[in-house]
């Protein structure tokens, strides 16, 4: 039954509601049309209304995906088709900008889209023609419109030179990029071997970034930088490890960084690494920074960081601003250094006075991470009724990767006490920057590939069940398309792009 014949609630949603839901479906669909996929255009054969509504937004065939997505994808011979889907996505969605996605191509779908290169307003791509510049009459020399970029590969390009909108940048960093640094607002460089030195480099060129990240960080031989950045607009920094090396590493960024708006410093390392270790340089490179920037911080985050109880009351003690803190750590520890943050801001009793808690305007507090494993499991309830009573805590989040150790009746209790309190159990252990161990996962995996094998039975019936279904919507459009006041252009379907 059809989404025209099926008298429901979807059936009933006005043009602009289904188009929204058309634009979800589009996005969560790791397609490519290399590969002969368009969402957009599948919706759009389900039935009349659903194609005048695909037909009627512009930006749902904005989005426009290249490269390997499919394992059986074989484009070698079928460059022609793809060009005409891509031409045909490229007519639709005049005159919304574009979203531009390129895993690999070199051919002719390529120049197409760069003749389309003043709608690109964000634009990824893994890997393009080293001759692409060179095509006379097709390489661009402006994006006027570009925004965002993200270059996933490793080799220095200049065809991004001449971006006058580009604000913000994500990849790898050469110093003989040609790009527009200094207008750039967000900067995340990735890649292999970020260095302290590139770090310092590309925070001196992008002068008016207000957010910058590094992630892969490795430390190499005993060379400083050698430039100072001053960054006037900074004031959020994520730095992630790549390395167990990381003695001396913060002090080798921040010796160099003055940054008169900093307040929000992220520090961690990935699940597959040791813990970032925290010594008594790396408070003293931030308070340095800190001073001579004449700022403070407002919010701290450290994920897997190793750090003593007393350096961890130091560093607590020299950030007296400090509004709101981030506590994650690894499952895999055979102890929690939950221990360590509970010494550090969760010990006193009634009578202590307030000028004597560390982090007296600390807010907000969240810790995850296995805390199963802390020595004593009401830690994070310790910590929670001593800054409510001494602090302005007021808002707290708990993630566990597995069951909460709180018994109900203290959640309860600490929910009375704070204005929120959020327990989140069995969280995820992609986290971002910080990802949990990977062991737990793969039990789970093997557990369900056995609960898969059992119902791979049941998944051919429903497939044959969905090409029965599909069936019949190719026959209800096949009716609806000799309808006088259908749009010719909603004719088009997939063996007309070569995608069938």
């Amino acid at each position: 039954m059809t989404a025209a014949n099926n008298n429901t609630t979807v059936a009933c949603l006005v043009p602009d509601v289904l188009c929204e839901i058309f634009g979800y479906v589009r996005d969560a669909h790791g397609f490519s049309l290399d590969d002969r996929n368009s969402p957009v255009l599948r919706l759009s054969q389900v039935s009349r209304d659903w194609r005048a509504a695909a037909f009627s937004s512009a930006s749902l065939w904005a989005v426009i995906k290249l490269g390997y997505y499919s394992i059986d994808s074989d484009v070698s011979d079928r460059t022609d088709d793809i060009a005409r889907a891509v031409a045909y996505h490229l007519e639709k969605s005049r005159p919304a900008p574009l979203t531009v996605d390129i895993l690999w191509e070199d051919g002719p779908a390529l120049d197409l889209l760069l003749h389309e290169s003043d709608r690109w307003r964000s634009c990824v791509i893994c890997d393009i023609d080293d001759e692409m510049e060179h095509r006379a009459g097709v390489a661009p020399r402006e994006f006027p419109s570009l925004e965002h970029l993200h270059l996933d590969q490793d080799e220095r390009t200049p065809y991004f030179s001449r971006a006058p909108s580009l604000r913000s940048y994500e990849g790898f960093f050469d110093e003989t990029m040609n790009l527009p640094w200094r207008q750039l607002t967000s900067v995340t460089l990735s890649g292999d071997e970020i260095e302290p030195n590139d770090i310092v480099t590309a925070l001196a060129w992008c002068t008016n970034a207000t957010f910058f990240k590094a992630t892969d960080i490795f430390v190499t031989g005993t060379q400083r930088p050698i430039v100072d950045a001053k960054c006037p607009s900074l004031q959020s920094v994520e730095l992630v490890t790549a390395e167990s090396n990381t003695r001396g590493l913060l002090s080798r960024i921040l010796d160099r960084v003055t940054a008169p708006r900093l307040t929000s410093l992220d520090i961690g390392g990935p699940w597959n690494s040791t813990p970032w270790s925290w010594s008594s340089k790396s408070t003293d490179a931030l308070v340095a920074c800190l001073d001579r920037s004449h700022t403070a911080l407002t919010s701290l985050a450290l994920r897997n960081v190793q750090i003593t109880p007393s350096a961890l009351c130091r560093l607590f003690k020299s950030l007296p601003a400090l509004e709101r803190l981030t506590w994650c750590e690894m499952e895999e520890e055979p102890l929690s250094y939950l221990d360590v943050l509970v010494a550090a801001i969760g010990r006193g009793t009634e009578s202590s006075p307030a000028s004597e808690c560390p982090l007296p305007r600390l807010a907000h507090l969240e810790i995850s991470g296995g805390l199963q494993h802390c020595v004593d499991p009401q830690g994070p309830a310790q910590i929670i009724r001593y800054r409510v009573r001494n602090t302005a805590l007021r808002h707290v989040v708990l993630e566990y990767l597995q069951d909460c150790t709180l018994e109900q009746a203290v959640r309860d209790e600490l929910r009375e006490l704070l204005d929120t309190f959020v327990v989140r159990e069995h969280v995820p252990r992609d986290r971002g920057i910080f990802m949990y161990d990977d062991d737990l996962k793969d039990e789970d995996e093997s557990e369900e590939d056995d609960s898969d094998e059992d119902d791979s039975d049941e998944d051919e019936d429903e497939d044959e069940d969905d090409e029965d279904d599909e069936d019949d919507e190719d026959d209800d459009d096949e009716d609806d398309s000799d309808d006088s006041d259908h749009d010719s252009d909603s004719d088009l379907d997939l063996d007309d792009l070569g995608m069938h």
